[in-house]
């Protein structure tokens, strides 16, 4: 497992038509080819996002300063079907949760 570090804020722009998440650059480690779908975590460790594209990757250890972005969970929660729309997967009871966390703190996983 490999993890990168950004800085700054990322923020809401569009790209290939999707509405995204986006990190100008990472301070530490990068995505590398195969990591799509990988998540994209807030600070409070909440998945706020999934990879989508970039260029980002390294030449040996060295980041190469490139972009990436991320479809943003909240737009992919609401969808445009059944099918694609993350909410009928993930709240099949429709409970409507404003966030939700992991397992609870010191159970077995």
């Amino acid at each position: 497992m490999k993890i990168c570090f950004d800085e700054d804020n990322p923020y809401h722009a569009n790209q290939g038509g999707a509405a995204v998440w986006y990190i100008d650059e990472w301070e530490d480690g990068v995505t590398e080819g195969g990591s799509s779908g990988s998540p994209l975590f807030d600070q409070n460790h909440r998945i706020i996002g999934q990879l989508y594209g970039g260029y980002a990757a390294c030449s040996g250890s060295v980041n190469n300063g490139q972009a990436d972005w991320y479809g943003r969970f909240g737009v992919s929660w609401d969808g445009n079907s059944p099918q694609t729309r993350l909410k009928d997967w993930l709240d099949p009871q429709n409970s409507s949760p404003l966030s939700l966390d992991g397992w609870p703190e010191g159970a077995l996983k």
